[in-house]
């Protein structure tokens, strides 16, 4: 179940971290650690690169293709090395909002 809704979010172009341990029982998710710009800082900043915007428009359009909705919260996106992460894997969160 975890994995069908990591390929959920992937279908939607979205990265996402490398899952290194699942706790079902409470819903944690370990990930890899992605080292970039995370976009809520850079857009308190006002530094929100041009990228950024383009990739969020473009899985929001994907997203709604796919019927996967996902929390697009600028603190739940990374930008690394021109591609761009989503953080949020909420087992808990994720279950509920993958239709």
């Amino acid at each position: 179940r975890v994995r069908q809704m990591i390929n959920g979010l992937a279908t939607c172009g979205l990265n996402v971290p490398k899952v290194l341990i699942i706790d079902k029982k409470s819903g944690f998710v370990l990930t890899q650690y992605i080292e970039g710009k995370n976009a809520f800082d850079e857009l308190v900043k006002g530094e929100l690169e041009e990228e950024f915007y383009k990739g969020i428009f473009a899985v929001a359009f994907r997203s709604k293709l796919e019927r996967v909705n996902i929390n697009f919260s600028p603190e739940n996106f990374v930008l690394s090395s021109g591609k761009l992460y989503y953080m949020s894997l909420d087992l808990h969160s994720l279950s509920n909002s993958l239709i």
